[in-house]
């Protein structure tokens, strides 16, 4: 995509299972004008950290102390929202996972000498060999991903109260930056309605890219009443015809039939 990007090259995102869509096209520049909501985006599976200093009040370095802590474990936080004594974030444990397997690779190395070696001594089917070490393998990758996360509460807990909450989702609304406010009071309304509620909300600079985080069980519920609510309800014209009212121009007509404008 940088050449793309850099040479200011559009690219068009198909798919390969209905290739008759017209597609995504990717711009430099886009008219938002008339654009509230682009996407609505889901993670599910994620881990959520509330850390609250024990110090409640001008603490001091709270905010580096703990990303020095992830930093030292090498973990990558995804979402964040603070305050100066408590921190929200976000943890996808699928990139710890991944980068497990990374770090681990050389013992996957190892599968097919191993293999060979208890089909020798075991008179074991190959397949069978590859298919047990494999789960094994990935057994292992679990235990040691949750061993990680323990760590991480551990080394937090020496400076703040900590409650790990899993089984958590990460709502992304991608939408037009002047139109947050309405993006959210939207938003909002209808996770309301369907007695949601959120846990977690982080805006970046940007103000592209609004997340929410919720319970995993109610999060394909949310984001199927969000994109009814947003893309198939008619909601861009109704807020067209709110942004013509607000800009419409009063009328006023006197007792003798005259108009006046003002």
């Amino acid at each position: 995509m940088r050449p793309a990007r850099e040479g200011g090259i559009p690219v068009r995102v198909k798919n390969s299972y209905n290739r008759h869509a017209p597609g995504t096209v990717i711009t430099k520049t886009r008219d938002m004008r008339k654009s509230i909501l682009t996407s609505i985006v889901l993670k599910s599976n994620i881990t959520m950290l509330d850390i609250v200093s024990t110090r409640m009040l001008g603490q001091y370095g709270f905010l580096a102390k703990v990303f020095s802590i992830f930093e030292d474990l090498g973990i990558s936080v995804d979402s964040v929202a603070t305050s100066e004594v408590s921190i929200s974030l976000t943890l996808d444990p699928s990139k710890l996972w991944s980068r497990e397997l990374i770090q681990q690779v050389k013992t996957w190395d190892l599968i097919p000498l191993l293999c060979s070696v208890l089909s020798q001594q075991y008179c074991l089917a190959l397949p069978h060999c590859c298919v047990f070490l494999s789960m094994l393998l990935f057994h292992c990758f679990v235990v040691m991903m949750w061993q990680e996360l323990d760590n991480v509460v551990e080394e937090l807990e020496k400076i703040a109260v900590v409650h790990l909450l899993q089984h958590r989702s990460i709502i992304s609304l991608i939408g037009n930056v002047q139109r947050s406010s309405l993006i959210l009071e939207k938003a909002f309304n209808v996770l309301r309605r369907n007695g949601v509620n959120v846990q977690m909300i982080s805006q970046g600079a940007s103000k592209v890219n609004i997340s929410l985080v919720v319970n995993d069980s109610e999060a394909k519920q949310c984001v199927q009443a969000l994109h009814s609510a947003f893309f198939e309800n008619g909601f861009l014209s109704e807020v067209e015809e709110a942004d013509l009212a607000q800009n419409r121009v009063p009328v006023l007509v006197s007792s003798n039939g005259a108009i006046n404008g003002n």
